[in-house]
Order: C-alpha cells, then structure tokens, then sequence
C-alpha cells in the first residue's frame, strides 16, 4: 500500500503542532521518520535523505531543534541538541505575551555569550538585524529572527569553544574581583582544560561572581544559568 500522500499530509498537520515543542527526536533511517539516512529508491538509483513525515516538519519548520536517536549516543551532538531545545524553551516563554522589538533585543541580549559560543560573525549581524526592526513586529520578522538564531547555534560547541568563552569572561571580571578570585578563576580554567566535567562547578562560580559585583548583564546570561533539568540532561554523565 502506497502510503506516501497520506504521511505528507500528516507530516504537515503536525507541523502545526509541532511549533509548540522544543524539540524532536526522529528515528533514524526510517521510511517515514528519518533525517538523513533514510534509504530513498528511484530510477536513478538509491541515495540518502530524510523520511516522508519528518520531511515535511523539517520543511515547515527548517530551524525546529532535531535529531535522530542515534546521534544522542555523539556527545557534542547531543550537547547541541539541547543547548537549542532549552533555548527554544525560553522562548516559548517569551511567546506567552505580544512580542515586542524590546522583548526580542531582551531575549537575544540574554542568549550574548551563548551566540558569541558559535561565532562572532553571526552573533553580531544578529544584533545589526535587531537594531534595524520597528515595532509593530510582523509574524515574518519574528520567524526570521528565530530561524537565524537557531542557525547560529547549529554548529556544535566544542571543548576548545568553552575554553575561548570563560577564558574572555576571566579577562572581563579581573579588573573587577578580588586577587584571591581572580587566582581561583585561573585555576578553576586550567582544571576544566583538561577535564570537561569541571564546567557546570565553573559555570556555578562565575553566576556567584556576576550578583556578587552587582553585573547584572553577566548575571542574567544563559550561558551561566542552565537549569537543574538543563545540567542533567546536558552535563550529566552519560
């Protein structure tokens, strides 16, 4: 039985449904759910592509946080997945209320270091996007926006992109913190060189330092605030 007209027209519909998750893992290699190893058969032959249903979510929705199932099991990949599945979860918060140019400058300010992560490129012709738009926002605006933010962090952060960020944010608060804090910062950055493990202690210490000098702007970073759900799902042990 020739399915393929009614998974696409399913595929669609949950599109419609699917804006109001964080993110979706899809089953690799499956005729209707796979990404991108699915097994496509025609005249010309057999090559590779995503699954009938989940191509139609990934259509719809081209910056929708997904992965197959057998990705989770590539640690930065996996990383990746959630660091946008959480940012999408933050904002849907945002979405609970007309959004604003001011609401969105505050979102993306928010998600600064986060960006400055994948690149400074995009990070910034981001924010020269944002300076550009007027209130009242169109539907278009805001899903462009959103499309080009999960672009940006589409790139998977490695180890060394960690080390490059809190590496900037030592050189950002030693002209403010004690000596004492500044050799703890050193020390904490040349631990977590050569154990990863160490970044959510790391992460936890600089949040101390941002509201005990009153930097607000560092404080509210969601690079440095990841949630408890956040901390097990992304730097639990495997």
């Amino acid at each position: 039985m020739d399915v393929t007209i009614s998974l696409q027209a399913y595929g669609r519909k949950q599109a419609t449904h699917v804006r109001e998750l964080c993110g979706y893992i899809f089953k690799s290699r499956s005729p209707s759910c796979g990404i991108s190893d699915t097994e496509i058969f025609s005249d010309h032959g057999i090559s590779t592509g995503p699954g009938i249903y989940a191509g139609e979510i990934l259509n719809a929705l081209p910056y929708f946080p997904s992965i197959d199932e057998i990705k989770l099991y590539q640690t930065e990949t996996k990383d990746n997945f959630l660091e946008r599945v959480f940012s999408m979860e933050r904002w849907h918060q945002l979405c609970t209320s007309r959004i604003t140019v001011n609401h969105l400058a505050d979102f993306h300010a928010t998600h600064h270091l986060t960006l400055a992560a994948h690149g400074n490129e995009a990070t910034m012709a981001l924010s020269e996007k944002i300076s550009n738009l007027r209130d009242p926002l169109s539907h278009d605006a805001i899903d462009d926006y959103l499309k080009q933010f999960h672009d940006c962090l589409k790139t998977p952060l490695t180890h060394r992109d960690h080390v490059r960020i809190l590496t900037n944010l030592k050189d950002f608060l030693n002209p403010v913190v004690s000596h004492d804090e500044k050799e703890r910062l050193k020390t904490e950055i040349t631990e977590y060189k050569g154990n990863p493990e160490k970044l959510v202690t790391l992460l936890k210490h600089i949040k101390q330092l941002a509201v005990s000098y009153n930097l607000h702007d560092l404080s509210r970073q969601a690079y440095i605030n990841p949630t408890p759900a956040e901390i097990t799902l992304r730097y639990g042990k495997q």
